[in-house]
């Protein structure tokens, strides 16, 4: 994961999944030089949608995919 105006990454990704209902991803920061203390987070991301089941199913796949950079 790259940070805004850094070509650096801060970030390790140690696992991620994704499906049509949600995803989770778990990372932590790299170790560094400067003493700067270390993180490890975990997020997890659930879809809900409005449609009616009929519809629902007819959805083979989310419309849109994102990739986390390693």
């Amino acid at each position: 994961m790259k940070m805004p105006n850094y070509d650096e990454q801060f970030w390790q990704v140690l696992d991620k999944s994704h499906a049509i209902t949600g995803g989770s991803m778990f990372a932590e920061t790299k170790p560094n030089d400067f003493g700067t203390p270390r993180f490890t987070l975990g997020m997890q991301m659930l879809h809900e949608t409005s449609l009616r089941e009929s519809t629902h199913r007819m959805l083979k796949k989310p419309s849109r995919t994102f990739s986390v950079a390693n």
